[in-house]
C-alpha cells in the first residue's frame, strides 16, 4: 500500500516541506520506493510510493498538471484502465506509459466529481484545484484504501493513517478513550465507519467522496450496491458459467503486478478458489507459478485445514510456502518491527496474517491476494432456514436443517435443534425481540465487563453500554429480510469495513498491497441477485464457490465439512514467547493499565502454560500488552 497525506490551510497561509516530513516518516513503511512532496502556498501534498503494478514504475506522485491547475496524490489500483483510456479518451506521449493516477486525474478533468462513478478498483486520492481553491477526495467502494482526516477552523489534514494526521501539531490530537473500550471488548472493533483512536480525527467511510472548499468539508456517498439483472439465466449451468466469468475477471485484474503475484492459501473455499483461478490464468499466460502462503498445523498434528492445503499444493503449478506456529519464533525481530509501526492496536491479534505478509515481502512480493470475505460476498443469510419457513417451504427447510447440521456444524447442533430455532424465529414478532434485547442488555453488559475484567468506573466513563447498543444497531442485518436485501446489507456493515481495513494495515507493515477478489463490486452485484438455491443447497454454504472448486480442486476440498481456525495457535506461540523473555514489563504494565482493567490477570505471567488449556489467559494478557505498547 502506498501512503498519501496533505495539509490545506486558509488562503494567505503557507505549507512547507518541513511540516509534511513528520507525516511522511509515520507512513514510510507504506512507501519503500520513495517519498515526494508538493508544497505551494497554502497547500502541501505528499506521497510514499509502493510500486505494485508495471505502470507504477513510471509514476511520480504528487502529479501536477499545470495546464489544468490540478495536483493529485493517490494510493490507487484502477482495474478498468482500458475502458477509461477509450472513454476519456487519453493518450500517452511517445515512449511514456499511462499511470493509474493520470487516469484518475483525466477522469476528474472530464467528469468532475462524477469521475468516481467511472472508476473500478481500490483507491484513495486527493486532487487540489488551485484555481478553485478546493480539494476533491474520494475513497473506493469497499474501503480497501484508507482515508483519515481532521477538519477544523479552516484547516484540513488528511492521510492514509490517523497516526500521520496526529503528527501535525495544529491537529492537537487527544486519545479517544471510547476506542480503548472498544479494543478491550474486541467485538466493538466494527462499531461504526467513522471513528478513530483520536477525538479530532475521523475516517471517511467507504464509497464516499467530498470537497474541502470555503473552509468547509462536505462528503457524500456516491455508490450503493445495486444487483445485476440475471433474468436471462435459467439453469444451474447458466448461473455457474456467468458467475465463473465474473469471478475470473475479479481475480485476473488483481494479478496485475510488477513482480510475481502471490496469494494467501487456507484450506477454505474462499482463498482456495482464488488460487485455483489465478493458477489457471498464469499457466495460460505462460507466466511463473503463483506463489502461495499458508498457515498449517505442527508436524504430526491431524488437521483438516492442513490436509486441504497440502492437497491443493500437490496439484502443482504453485510455489508454496507453509508456516507453522513454531515458525513464529524465528521471525520475532520482524514481528517486533511491525509492532513498532502499529497504526491500530486491533492488529496485534493477527499474528498469523502478519507472519504471512512478512514472509511474502521477504520473498520479493509486493502484493497478496486474500480470500476476504466469501461468507458475506457469496454466502446465504444465517437465518435462511427461518426465511424458508416464513415462505411456507416447510419440507425444504427441514432438508436444509439436516444438511446444515451435517455439513456446517458436523453434528454439533442437530437438525431438530436448528429447525426448532428457526420456528421460534418465525413465530416471535420483531417488536418482541427488540423488547427482549433491551431487557437483556444490562445483564449481558455486566457479564461482559466481568469477563473482560474491565474497570466499572472506566466503563461508565466512556458509556460502554451505549457503545454496545451502537454496535448492535450499526451491524444489524434484520431477521426476515429477503436474502437479496440481506446480502446488500451484509456488504455495508461496519464489521466488514473494519476487517478490510485491518487486512490493509497488516499488509502495509510489510510493505505489501492486499487485494480482495471476492470484494470486487461487479462480483458483489452479481451475487446480490443470485437466487437462494444458488448460494446454499442441501446445507452446503457458498454453493457457487463449491461448484467452481468441484471442477478445479480436490473433491475433499470442494466439499469439505465444517471449518477450522489455526490463528489462535500463532497468537499463543507469540504471546508466551514474549512472556518468557527478559523484556516483559510486568510492573509498568500493571501501573499503566490499572485504571482500565483488573491487572491481577498478570499475576501468573512468565510461567509455562498449556496453550490449549490456558489460551484465554494468554490472549487477554497479549491484548493488554499490545494496548500498553501502543499507548
Amino acid at each position: 500500500m502506498s501512503g498519501i497525506f496533505g495539509i490545506i490551510r486558509l488562503p494567505g497561509a503557507s505549507v512547507v516541506d518541513a511540516e509534511l516530513a513528520p507525516m511522511a516518516d509515520t507512513l514510510k513503511h507504506r512507501g519503500p520506493d520513495g517519498i515526494n512532496y508538493f508544497a505551494r502556498g497554502n497547500v502541501g501534498l505528499g506521497h510514499c510510493m509502493l510500486q505494485s503494478t508495471p505502470e507504477s514504475l513510471h509514476e511520480t506522485l504528487p502529479l501536477r498538471d499545470e495546464a489544468a491547475g490540478l495536483t493529485i496524490t493517490a494510493d490507487a489500483r484502477i482495474d478498468n484502465r482500458e475502458r477509461l483510456i477509450t472513454d476519456i479518451p487519453v493518450r500517452a506521449a511517445s515512449g511514456h506509459v499511462i499511470t493509474d493516477s493520470q487516469l484518475i486525474l483525466h477522469a476528474y478533468i472530464k467528469w468532475g466529481e462524477a469521475c468516481v462513478d467511472h472508476l473500478l478498483g481500490d483507491f484513495a486520492f486527493a486532487i487540489w484545484d488551485e484555481r478553485a481553491q478546493s480539494l476533491f477526495v474520494a475513497r473506493d467502494h469497499m474501503g480497501c484504501k484508507p482515508f483519515y482526516y481532521h477538519c477544523r477552523d479552516g484547516l484540513l489534514v488528511f492521510a492514509s493513517s490517523a497516526m500521520a494526521v496526529a503528527r501535525v501539531p495544529d491537529v492537537k490530537a487527544t486519545l479517544n478513550e471510547g476506542r480503548v473500550a472498544d479494543y478491550l471488548v474486541q467485538e466493538l472493533e466494527g462499531i461504526n465507519k467513522t471513528c478513530s483512536w483520536f477525538n479530532e480525527i475521523s475516517r471517511m467511510p467507504p464509497a464516499h467522496c467530498g470537497y474541502f472548499r470555503n473552509n468547509r468539508f462536505q462528503c457524500r456517498q456516491y455508490w450503493v450496491l445495486e444487483p445485476t439483472d440475471l433474468s436471462h439465466l435459467k439453469t444451474d449451468e447458466d448461473y455457474l458459467e456467468a458467475f465463473t466469468e465474473v469471478y475470473f475477471e475479479a481475480v485476473r485484474c488483481r494479478l496485475r503486478c510488477q513482480t510475481e503475484p502471490a496469494s494467501m492459501l487456507s484450506g477454505g473455499l474462499d482463498s482456495s478458489t482464488i488460487v485455483a483461478l489465478a493458477r489457471d490464468i498464469l499457466v495460460a499466460e505462460g507466466k511463473p507459478p503463483l506463489r502461495t502462503y499458508s498457515a498449517v498445523s505442527e508436524k504430526g498434528v491431524d488437521c483438516p485445514e492442513t490436509h486441504s492445503v497440502e492437497a491443493i499444493i500437490t496439484q502443482g503449478n504453485l510455489t508454496a510456502r507453509c508456516l507453522r506456529p513454531i515458525d513464529t519464533d524465528q521471525h520475532i525481530s520482524d514481528l517486533n518491527v511491525a509492532m513498532s509501526s502499529l497504526e491500530d492496536p486491533f492488529d496485534s491479534t493477527s499474528i498469523m496474517s502478519a507472519l504471512i505478509n512478512l514472509c511474502a515481502a521477504k520473498d520479493g512480493g509486493v502484493m497478496l491476494l486474500t480470500g476476504l470475505d466469501g461468507e458475506s460476498a457469496v454466502g446465504a443469510p444465517t437465518n435462511y432456514i427461518a426465511y424458508m419457513l416464513r415462505r411456507g417451504h416447510f419440507c425444504a427447510a427441514w432438508c436444509e436443517a439436516r444438511g446444515f447440521s451435517k455439513h456446517y456444524y458436523r453434528g454439533y447442533y442437530s437438525a431438530l435443534t436448528l429447525y426448532a430455532k428457526a420456528i421460534r424465529s418465525r413465530l416471535v414478532p420483531n417488536f418482541l425481540r427488540s423488547i427482549k434485547g433491551k431487557m437483556s442488555h444490562p445483564l449481558s453488559y455486566w457479564k461482559l465487563i466481568l469477563a473482560r475484567r474491565i474497570s466499572p468506573l472506566f466503563a461508565r466513563k466512556v458509556n460502554l453500554s451505549a457503545r454496545i447498543l451502537e454496535e448492535r444497531s450499526t451491524n444489524a442485518l434484520g431477521l426476515y429480510v429477503d436474502p437479496k436485501a440481506w446480502h446488500k446489507n451484509a456488504m455495508q456493515v461496519a464489521y466488514l469495513t473494519a476487517g478490510i481495513e485491518r487486512y490493509e494495515r497488516l499488509a502495509s507493515y510489510a510493505g505489501l498491497q492486499a487485494r480482495h477478489p471476492l470484494l470486487d463490486v461487479r462480483l458483489l452485484a452479481f451475487s446480490a441477485e443470485l437466487p437462494l438455491n444458488q448460494k446454499v443447497r442441501g446445507g452446503w454454504s457458498k454453493y457457487m464457490l463449491r461448484r467452481i472448486a468441484n471442477e478445479r480442486l480436490p473433491l475433499d476440498v470442494a466439499w469439505r465439512e465444517g471449518w477450522e481456525q489455526l490463528g489462535w495457535k500463532f497468537i499463543a506461540r507469540r504471546a508466551q514467547q514474549f512472556e518468557l523473555s527478559e523484556n516483559y514489563p510486568q510492573r509498568s504494565l500493571r501501573e499503566k493499565l490499572s485504571p482500565l482493567v483488573d491487572v491481577s490477570i498478570f499475576e501468573d505471567c512468565r510461567s509455562v502454560v498449556d496453550h490449549d488449556k490456558d489460551y484465554g489467559k494468554l490472549l487477554d494478557r497479549w491484548i493488554l500488552y499490545c494496548l500498553y505498547k501502543w499507548l
